[in-house]
């Protein structure tokens, strides 16, 4: 199969799909799962990918999307998803609802 080059169109990382513009001008479906990355699997809009194309359900769909040369490719600049497994260890209610469980009595009732 060959392989085609193209853009990152557009790419919703929290619902892990979008699509890419191949040089020739058409937009084909990209699904996550099938990123190549190292880490959170994502597209930067404008990235360019290489890619290769198949026909799923009477529409085109992009397989084995890497970075030029087959590296990894960028990923979205949105660190929000990178850092998600830590997000309430450093917010001010995090640190307001640690206080209150060390202020938690469970032998008191409430």
């Amino acid at each position: 199969m060959a392989r085609l080059s193209g853009t990152c169109k557009w790419f919703n990382s929290k619902k892990g799909y979008g699509f890419i513009t191949l040089d020739s001008g058409e937009d084909v479906f990209v699904h996550q799962s099938e990123i190549y990355a190292d880490g959170f699997r994502s597209l930067r809009e404008n990235e360019k990918v290489e890619l290769e194309v198949v026909l799923e359900n009477d529409r085109k769909k992009a397989i084995h999307v890497t970075g030029p040369d087959g590296d990894y490719v960028m990923g979205s600049q949105n660190e929000l998803f990178r850092s998600n497994r830590n997000r309430y260890q450093d917010s001010e209610s995090s640190a307001m609802y640690r206080n209150d469980d060390r202020d938690f009595d469970m032998n008191r009732r409430y």
